[in-house]
This record gives C-alpha cells, sequence and structure tokens, in this order.
C-alpha cells in the first residue's frame, strides 16, 4: 500500500489487516501478517512525499484489508492531492486519489487456483505420430518500467522480482542474498547501526569483518546507510549449509540521530 503526495502537508496513511491489526506510523510493525510501515523522512518541506505498508515475500495474509487517509497538518494554500496505490505481486491493483481525509477503502485478497493441467491421450496403436513442436526459448523478463515501480527511488527494489536473481531476495527495499541461514537487521531512520553475529567457531562477522572464511558467512548491508532511509543489514551463509552449533548475535549502536530508531 503506497500513498504518495506532491507538497508539504502532512499526511498519514493506515492498514488493517484482516485480522484487524491496524499498521501505521503509531504501530510500525505487524509480527502477525509481517506487515511493515516506512514513510519519507520530512513531510514539513514541499517535496514528493511517500508513506508505505507493505508485507513480507512470503505474502500477504488473504482476507479484506482496510485502508485510509488522514490528514494531519495543511500547508499553504488548499490541500495537496494525493495518490494511493495498493500493488499485488508489484503490479497496481487499485488506485484511489483525494485531498483530505479519506473514506475507508477495502481491497479483497483472494487465493487465485492455477489452471490444471489436462492430460494428452496416448496415441492410437498404428496412428501416425505427428512431429512435436519445437521448443520455444525462454525469455528474459524485462526490468520494470519507473510507471510500474512501487519504491520512489530507482535504486530501491519493491518486490523480489526486481532483484533478477533466484539467490537474492527483497528486504527494506534492497536486494540481499538468502543463504542457507541469514540474520537480518532492519530499521526506518538515520541512526548508525551495526549488526555483529559470533560463528560456533568464534568468528566474528560485521562491517568491521565482512567475511569468515571458515563458516563461509558474509555481511551485507544497503549501499545508502548515512542519511535518512530504509535500512538493513544482514549476514548470511551459502546454499551448502551454515556450520552446526550455537550461533550469538547482538546489535551495535555507534551513532543516535534526534531519537532512537527502532529496530528489528
Amino acid at each position: 500500500f503506497s500513498l504518495e503526495w506532491v507538497g508539504d502537508d502532512d499526511l498519514d496513511l493506515f492498514v488493517e489487516t484482516p485480522n484487524g491489526v491496524v499498521i501505521s506510523k503509531y504501530m510500525e510493525y505487524d509480527p502477525q501478517s509481517g506487515g511493515r510501515y516506512g514513510e519519507t523522512p520530512e513531510q514539513t518541506t514541499f517535496a514528493f512525499q511517500v508513506e508505505s505498508i507493505y508485507f513480507g515475500t512470503i505474502g500477504a495474509p488473504l482476507g479484506t484489508y482496510r485502508f485510509y487517509v488522514e490528514s494531519t497538518a495543511t500547508r499553504g494554500v488548499g490541500a495537496d492531492v494525493w495518490k494511493l496505490v495498493v500493488y499485488e505481486s508489484g503490479e497496481s491493483v487499485q488506485e484511489e486519489t483525494g485531498i483530505g481525509n479519506s473514506r475507508r477503502f477495502l481491497y479483497e485478497r483472494v487465493f487465485l487456483p492455477t489452471t490444471p493441467t489436462v492430460p494428452t491421450q496416448p496415441p492410437l496403436p498404428g496412428a501416425p505420430t505427428l512431429p512435436t513442436a519445437t521448443p520455444q526459448l525462454p525469455t528474459v523478463p524485462s526490468a520494470p518500467s519507473p510507471a510500474n515501480r512501487v519504491c520512489a527511488e530507482q535504486y530501491q527494489c519493491c518486490s523480489d522480482a526486481e532483484c533478477f536473481d533466484s539467490s537474492k531476495v527483497c528486504i527494506q527495499r534492497t536486494c540481499i542474498n538468502s543463504g542457507s541461514l541469514r540474520y537480518d537487521l532492519t530499521w526506518t531512520g538515520n541512526d548508525d547501526l551495526s549488526l555483529v553475529v559470533i560463528t560456533p567457531n568464534q568468528g566474528m562477522i560485521s562491517i568491521q569483518n565482512t567475511i569468515d572464511r571458515d563458516s563461509g558467512g558474509s555481511f551485507q548491508q544497503d549501499p545508502y546507510q548515512p542519511g535518512f532511509g530504509f535500512h538493513i543489514e544482514s549476514v548470511h551463509f551459502p546454499p551448502l549449509g551454515a556450520p552446526a552449533g550455537e550461533f550469538s548475535f547482538f546489535v551495535r549502536m555507534a551513532n543516535v540521530v534526534g531519537e532512537e530508531d527502532r529496530w528489528y
């Protein structure tokens, strides 16, 4: 769910899941549905503004979603026009526009069953065998156009499909390696946080030591760590498997800018 507008009004996006949990800036994460909230850093100056509530790659729960806009402050002459778009797997499926407070919109997320394959009948005895069709080469998916993107920034991903690599997943708008075992630290804000993972062999993996050759573990982070944004630090292990044993992991806070950011 993406709320976009150009101006300096202060608008807030609210999404109520089928389980009745309302996700917004007042409740940024719902562990039951996996829904997360994010917004542009400053809504007090004239700019392109975005608020977004998105769900994990496993998929949002099925059912009826209610979503709406509340206007906290109107600045300048007249209210800013907003656009509210619902995306399903990177494709726009519903769009609403308005000004000020909105009514409650509904979006029904349903299960779409695949069409069963009808088995072909074996040829009759003595019947001539028809030549089979020439197999077609698979098509390479093209990059999504800017008009179909969920995220405002070109360097961000909005779904796993935009990573164009089956070994990567889109977390916190960054394509990262999935691995056989992965530790993710995510937060929205401008604090400087660091993830540290210690392997069973006492190898430490972090931004100071990005590769542990004994375990194969590697460190990765979003490319735009300084400044306000959607941030992630991740430590992943190769598909052959992480070593057996006890891992320990923790977060170091290097710098706090303004109010302390909430991390997951």
